[in-house]
Protein backbone atom coordinates (compact mmCIF):
# COMPACT_ATOMS: atom_id res chain seq x y z
CA UNK A 1 0.00 0.00 0.00
CA UNK A 2 1.50 3.08 -1.38
CA UNK A 3 -1.26 5.75 -0.86
CA UNK A 4 -0.62 7.67 2.54
CA UNK A 5 0.43 11.48 3.05
CA UNK A 6 2.24 11.25 6.31
CA UNK A 7 0.82 14.21 7.52
CA UNK A 8 2.45 14.43 11.02
CA UNK A 9 6.18 14.46 9.09
CA UNK A 10 5.63 17.75 7.88
CA UNK A 11 7.48 19.40 5.85
CA UNK A 12 9.37 16.70 3.58
CA UNK A 13 6.56 14.31 3.50
CA UNK A 14 4.39 16.83 1.88
CA UNK A 15 0.40 15.89 -0.14
CA UNK A 16 2.69 15.51 -3.64
CA UNK A 17 5.74 14.07 -2.27
CA UNK A 18 4.52 12.03 0.99
CA UNK A 19 6.82 10.38 3.26
CA UNK A 20 7.35 6.77 1.85
CA UNK A 21 9.22 8.36 -1.15
CA UNK A 22 11.84 9.99 0.81
CA UNK A 23 15.06 8.80 2.19
CA UNK A 24 15.06 9.01 5.84
CA UNK A 25 16.76 6.07 7.25
CA UNK A 26 19.15 4.91 4.53
CA UNK A 27 20.39 5.81 0.77
CA UNK A 28 16.82 4.12 -0.15
CA UNK A 29 13.46 5.83 0.21
CA UNK A 30 11.13 3.87 2.57
CA UNK A 31 8.92 2.58 -0.66
CA UNK A 32 11.96 1.32 -2.07
CA UNK A 33 13.68 -0.29 1.00
CA UNK A 34 9.65 -2.04 1.45
CA UNK A 35 10.02 -3.90 -1.84
CA UNK A 36 13.19 -4.81 -1.25
CA UNK A 37 12.45 -6.82 1.33
CA UNK A 38 10.13 -9.02 -0.85
CA UNK A 39 12.74 -10.48 -3.68
CA UNK A 40 12.84 -13.81 -4.49
CA UNK A 41 15.19 -15.71 -1.70
CA UNK A 42 16.20 -19.11 -0.44
CA UNK A 43 13.82 -18.54 2.84
CA UNK A 44 10.00 -17.82 0.69
CA UNK A 45 9.11 -17.11 -2.89
CA UNK A 46 7.95 -14.47 -2.74
CA UNK A 47 5.65 -13.30 -6.22
CA UNK A 48 6.02 -9.84 -7.92
CA UNK A 49 4.40 -7.30 -5.87
CA UNK A 50 1.11 -5.52 -6.45
CA UNK A 51 1.30 -1.95 -5.45
CA UNK A 52 -2.01 -0.35 -4.80
CA UNK A 53 -1.42 3.35 -4.72
CA UNK A 54 -3.16 7.20 -5.74
CA UNK A 55 -3.06 8.17 -9.17
CA UNK A 56 -1.18 11.61 -8.46
CA UNK A 57 1.96 8.92 -7.22
CA UNK A 58 1.97 6.94 -10.81
CA UNK A 59 5.16 8.58 -11.91
CA UNK A 60 7.16 8.65 -8.65
CA UNK A 61 6.48 5.05 -8.22
CA UNK A 62 7.36 3.70 -11.47
CA UNK A 63 10.55 5.66 -11.03
CA UNK A 64 11.44 4.47 -7.65
CA UNK A 65 10.98 1.07 -8.92
CA UNK A 66 13.13 1.78 -12.36
CA UNK A 67 16.01 2.90 -9.67
CA UNK A 68 16.31 -0.89 -8.03
CA UNK A 69 15.42 -2.70 -10.82
CA UNK A 70 12.18 -3.93 -9.89
CA UNK A 71 9.25 -4.95 -12.29
CA UNK A 72 5.89 -5.20 -10.52
CA UNK A 73 3.44 -7.67 -11.03
CA UNK A 74 0.60 -4.24 -10.96
CA UNK A 75 -0.05 -0.88 -9.94
CA UNK A 76 -3.59 -0.45 -9.30
CA UNK A 77 -4.45 3.42 -9.56
CA UNK A 78 -7.06 4.47 -7.10
CA UNK A 79 -8.67 7.29 -8.51
CA UNK A 80 -9.51 8.60 -5.06
CA UNK A 81 -8.20 7.71 -1.45
CA UNK A 82 -10.69 5.69 0.04
CA UNK A 83 -8.19 4.37 2.73
CA UNK A 84 -7.04 0.75 3.22
CA UNK A 85 -10.24 -1.25 2.81
CA UNK A 86 -11.21 -0.81 -0.81
CA UNK A 87 -7.71 -0.48 -1.74
CA UNK A 88 -6.88 -4.22 0.29
CA UNK A 89 -10.13 -5.62 -1.24
CA UNK A 90 -8.98 -4.44 -4.83
CA UNK A 91 -5.53 -6.41 -4.31
CA UNK A 92 -7.23 -9.52 -3.18
CA UNK A 93 -9.56 -9.57 -6.02
CA UNK A 94 -7.29 -9.57 -8.66
CA UNK A 95 -5.31 -12.68 -7.09
CA UNK A 96 -8.26 -14.72 -5.78
CA UNK A 97 -7.53 -17.08 -8.72
CA UNK A 98 -3.68 -17.17 -8.06
CA UNK A 99 -3.60 -19.68 -5.24
CA UNK A 100 -1.12 -16.94 -3.65
CA UNK A 101 -1.34 -15.82 -0.03
CA UNK A 102 -1.05 -12.23 0.14
CA UNK A 103 0.64 -10.22 2.87
CA UNK A 104 -0.30 -6.92 3.17
CA UNK A 105 2.63 -4.30 3.90
CA UNK A 106 2.52 -1.11 4.39
CA UNK A 107 5.73 1.23 2.05
CA UNK A 108 6.22 3.66 5.03
CA UNK A 109 7.19 1.50 7.78
CA UNK A 110 10.81 0.80 9.07
CA UNK A 111 12.09 -2.67 9.48
CA UNK A 112 15.30 -3.06 10.64
CA UNK A 113 16.59 -6.68 10.20
CA UNK A 114 15.74 -8.22 6.80
CA UNK A 115 16.94 -11.67 7.98
CA UNK A 116 14.94 -11.59 10.92
CA UNK A 117 12.09 -9.91 9.29
CA UNK A 118 11.57 -13.27 6.82
CA UNK A 119 12.50 -16.05 9.71
CA UNK A 120 8.91 -14.01 11.24
CA UNK A 121 7.35 -14.72 8.19
CA UNK A 122 8.58 -18.44 7.21
CA UNK A 123 7.34 -18.86 10.43
CA UNK A 124 3.77 -17.18 9.96
CA UNK A 125 3.68 -19.59 7.12
CA UNK A 126 4.18 -22.65 8.68
CA UNK A 127 1.46 -21.92 10.84
CA UNK A 128 -0.84 -20.62 8.78
CA UNK A 129 -4.74 -21.25 8.53
CA UNK A 130 -6.89 -20.22 5.31
CA UNK A 131 -9.66 -19.20 7.02
CA UNK A 132 -7.85 -16.62 9.62
CA UNK A 133 -5.95 -13.99 8.67
CA UNK A 134 -2.44 -13.88 10.24
CA UNK A 135 -1.39 -10.46 11.83
CA UNK A 136 2.52 -9.49 13.00
CA UNK A 137 1.90 -7.28 16.95
CA UNK A 138 5.86 -6.19 17.95
CA UNK A 139 6.11 -6.27 21.57
CA UNK A 140 6.50 -2.15 22.60
CA UNK A 141 9.52 -1.13 23.16
CA UNK A 142 8.86 2.05 25.12
CA UNK A 143 5.34 4.06 26.07
CA UNK A 144 3.81 5.12 23.17
CA UNK A 145 0.41 6.64 21.82
CA UNK A 146 0.59 7.04 18.19
CA UNK A 147 0.11 3.28 17.72
CA UNK A 148 -2.92 1.02 17.49
CA UNK A 149 -2.75 -1.75 20.08
CA UNK A 150 -3.01 -5.72 20.24
CA UNK A 151 -4.32 -7.31 23.19
CA UNK A 152 -3.92 -10.98 23.46
CA UNK A 153 -3.86 -13.58 26.18
CA UNK A 154 -1.91 -13.30 29.22
CA UNK A 155 0.87 -15.91 29.71
CA UNK A 156 1.34 -18.04 26.70
CA UNK A 157 4.92 -19.38 25.84
CA UNK A 158 4.11 -19.84 21.94
CA UNK A 159 5.19 -17.00 19.54
CA UNK A 160 1.55 -17.72 18.08
CA UNK A 161 -1.06 -15.86 20.35
CA UNK A 162 -4.61 -15.69 21.12
CA UNK A 163 -5.85 -12.49 20.08
CA UNK A 164 -8.57 -10.80 22.56
CA UNK A 165 -9.00 -7.12 20.84
CA UNK A 166 -8.03 -4.12 18.47
CA UNK A 167 -7.63 -0.74 20.85
CA UNK A 168 -7.19 2.18 18.98
CA UNK A 169 -3.98 4.74 19.80
CA UNK A 170 -4.60 5.20 23.40
CA UNK A 171 -3.81 7.96 26.21
CA UNK A 172 -0.57 8.61 28.09
CA UNK A 173 -2.32 7.05 31.16
CA UNK A 174 -3.51 3.71 29.27
CA UNK A 175 -0.37 3.66 27.00
CA UNK A 176 1.81 3.56 30.63
CA UNK A 177 -0.53 0.69 31.62
CA UNK A 178 -0.23 -1.42 28.03
CA UNK A 179 3.41 -1.19 28.19
CA UNK A 180 3.87 -2.96 31.88
CA UNK A 181 1.25 -5.29 31.40
CA UNK A 182 3.06 -7.08 28.94
CA UNK A 183 -0.14 -8.62 26.85
CA UNK A 184 -0.52 -5.63 24.46
CA UNK A 185 1.17 -5.53 21.27
CA UNK A 186 1.59 -2.65 18.88
CA UNK A 187 -0.11 -3.36 15.43
CA UNK A 188 2.39 -3.30 13.02
CA UNK A 189 -0.17 -3.56 9.74
CA UNK A 190 1.65 -6.48 8.50
CA UNK A 191 -1.53 -9.17 7.65
CA UNK A 192 -0.80 -12.12 6.10
CA UNK A 193 -3.84 -14.24 4.40
CA UNK A 194 -5.56 -15.89 1.52
CA UNK A 195 -7.33 -13.65 -0.65
CA UNK A 196 -10.64 -15.84 -1.03
CA UNK A 197 -10.74 -16.01 2.33
CA UNK A 198 -10.92 -12.23 3.22
CA UNK A 199 -13.38 -11.29 0.36
CA UNK A 200 -15.90 -13.61 1.85
CA UNK A 201 -15.23 -11.79 4.95
CA UNK A 202 -16.01 -8.32 3.12
CA UNK A 203 -19.20 -10.55 1.32
CA UNK A 204 -20.28 -10.74 4.68
CA UNK A 205 -19.81 -7.29 6.51
CA UNK A 206 -19.36 -4.72 3.57
CA UNK A 207 -20.94 -5.77 0.70
CA UNK A 208 -21.41 -2.15 -0.72
CA UNK A 209 -17.45 -1.98 -0.71
CA UNK A 210 -17.54 -5.21 -2.21
CA UNK A 211 -20.24 -4.90 -4.69
CA UNK A 212 -18.45 -1.35 -5.54
CA UNK A 213 -14.63 -2.59 -6.01
CA UNK A 214 -15.75 -5.38 -8.21
CA UNK A 215 -17.37 -3.31 -10.44
CA UNK A 216 -14.38 -0.88 -10.14
CA UNK A 217 -11.96 -3.57 -11.69
CA UNK A 218 -14.59 -4.56 -14.03
CA UNK A 219 -15.31 -1.02 -15.68
CA UNK A 220 -11.44 -0.27 -15.16
CA UNK A 221 -8.99 -0.04 -17.72
CA UNK A 222 -5.05 -1.42 -18.20
CA UNK A 223 -2.80 1.44 -19.10
CA UNK A 224 0.80 0.60 -19.80
CA UNK A 225 1.71 -1.32 -16.25
CA UNK A 226 -1.12 0.49 -14.48
CA UNK A 227 -4.58 -0.81 -13.74
CA UNK A 228 -6.88 2.05 -13.42
CA UNK A 229 -9.63 1.26 -11.49
CA UNK A 230 -13.31 3.18 -12.68
CA UNK A 231 -13.80 5.62 -10.78
CA UNK A 232 -17.57 6.22 -10.70
CA UNK A 233 -17.87 3.16 -8.60
CA UNK A 234 -14.94 3.20 -6.98
CA UNK A 235 -16.06 6.83 -5.31
CA UNK A 236 -19.71 4.66 -3.95
CA UNK A 237 -16.72 2.54 -1.74
CA UNK A 238 -16.52 3.75 1.71
CA UNK A 239 -14.09 5.86 2.78
CA UNK A 240 -12.78 3.44 5.57
CA UNK A 241 -10.03 1.18 7.41
CA UNK A 242 -9.51 -2.34 6.84
CA UNK A 243 -9.78 -2.35 10.51
CA UNK A 244 -13.34 -0.89 11.03
CA UNK A 245 -14.62 -2.51 7.92
CA UNK A 246 -13.15 -5.69 9.00
CA UNK A 247 -11.24 -6.67 11.72
CA UNK A 248 -13.07 -5.36 14.73
CA UNK A 249 -15.97 -7.52 13.48
CA UNK A 250 -14.21 -10.61 13.60
CA UNK A 251 -12.43 -13.35 15.83
CA UNK A 252 -10.69 -15.45 12.99
CA UNK A 253 -7.48 -13.89 13.90
CA UNK A 254 -3.78 -15.03 14.74
CA UNK A 255 -1.20 -12.97 16.04
CA UNK A 256 2.36 -13.80 15.42
CA UNK A 257 4.54 -12.65 18.13
CA UNK A 258 7.19 -10.70 15.82
CA UNK A 259 11.09 -10.64 16.62
CA UNK A 260 11.92 -7.89 13.72
CA UNK A 261 12.12 -4.71 15.05
CA UNK A 262 9.76 -2.01 13.62
CA UNK A 263 8.59 1.11 13.41
CA UNK A 264 6.09 3.17 11.23
CA UNK A 265 7.94 6.18 11.31
CA UNK A 266 5.04 8.21 12.30
CA UNK A 267 6.54 11.63 13.45
CA UNK A 268 10.33 12.99 13.81
CA UNK A 269 10.73 11.75 17.02
CA UNK A 270 10.52 8.29 15.66
CA UNK A 271 12.90 9.29 13.19
CA UNK A 272 14.98 10.75 15.65
CA UNK A 273 14.92 7.33 17.82
CA UNK A 274 15.75 4.66 14.42
CA UNK A 275 18.19 6.90 13.29
CA UNK A 276 20.41 8.05 16.20
CA UNK A 277 19.27 8.87 20.27
CA UNK A 278 22.40 11.30 20.78
CA UNK A 279 22.85 14.36 19.58
CA UNK A 280 21.54 15.37 15.99
CA UNK A 281 20.17 13.86 12.99
CA UNK A 282 21.04 15.43 9.56
CA UNK A 283 19.64 14.10 6.49
CA UNK A 284 20.48 15.87 3.28
CA UNK A 285 21.74 19.19 2.44
CA UNK A 286 20.98 21.02 6.05
CA UNK A 287 22.72 23.70 7.73
CA UNK A 288 22.24 23.67 11.69
CA UNK A 289 23.55 26.81 13.91
CA UNK A 290 23.64 25.51 17.78
CA UNK A 291 21.45 23.33 17.58
CA UNK A 292 21.24 20.05 19.79
CA UNK A 293 19.03 16.58 20.18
Amino acid sequence: MVGGSGDRLWPLSRKKYPKQFNKLISKNSLFQETVLRFIKNKKIDFDSPIIVTNNEYRFIINEQLKEIKISPKLIILEPLKKNTSPAILAASLFEKNSKNLILLVPSDHYIKNKNIFLDDLAYALKKFKNDYLSIFGVKPDRVETGYGYIKIVKNEKSRLKTFDSFIEKPDIKKAKIFYKKGNYLWNSGLILFDPVFLISLFDKHDKNTLRNTQKSILSGQKDLNFFRLNEKNWNKCENISIDYAILEKIKSIRVIKANFIWDDLGDWQSVWENKSKRGLVKIGNIVDLNSKN
